[in-house]
Order: structure tokens, then C-alpha cells, then sequence
């Protein structure tokens, strides 16, 4: 990905992105949003979370999903959930 405002993240791999300054996009599964918001529950460098199938149901999105209401409605009303 080079000098790259894009990253992603999965399981066993990761490329954050490089270019910070001008804003990123992180593509990662619903399982290392989890894992994220173990470490930053309020999601603090975030502005907006896309959840992309959220129509093909698991235990991870609807847990993330959840998280994400309650974080959304509690602590952080300015980040935009988009499904």
C-alpha cells in the first residue's frame, strides 16, 4: 500500500495506513472491532464505522452492533454508525 491513507486489518495481517494527516480508512472484520474496542471502548480516534452485511447475521455483528448502539447513544453521540 505504499504512502497510503487506506489500511486494512484481519486476523493474522495488518497494514495500518501511513498517510495520518489528511484522514484514514481502516477496513478490518467485525471481530477486530471487537478486539478494538476491548482496548479503546469509546473508539476515540474514529469519527464514523461503516458495518457492511450486517444483513448476513453472526454472533460478531450483532454483538458489535450492539456495542456499537449503546457506545452511540451513552458516550459518543458525534461517531456515525453507518450500516
Amino acid at each position: 500500500l505504499g504512502n497510503s491513507c487506506v489500511g486494512y486489518s484481519v486476523r493474522f495481517d495488518s497494514r495500518p495506513p501511513t498517510k495520518r494527516q489528511e484522514g484514514t480508512v481502516v477496513l478490518c472484520t467485525a471481530g477486530i472491532l471487537l478486539k478494538r474496542l476491548q482496548t479503546d471502548p469509546l473508539l476515540s480516534e474514529l469519527t464514523h464505522v461503516i458495518l457492511d452485511e450486517v444483513h448476513e447475521r453472526s454472533v460478531e455483528t450483532d454483538l458489535a452492533l450492539l456495542i456499537l448502539k449503546q457506545l452511540v447513544r451513552q458516550d459518543r453521540p458525534d461517531l456515525r454508525l453507518i450500516l
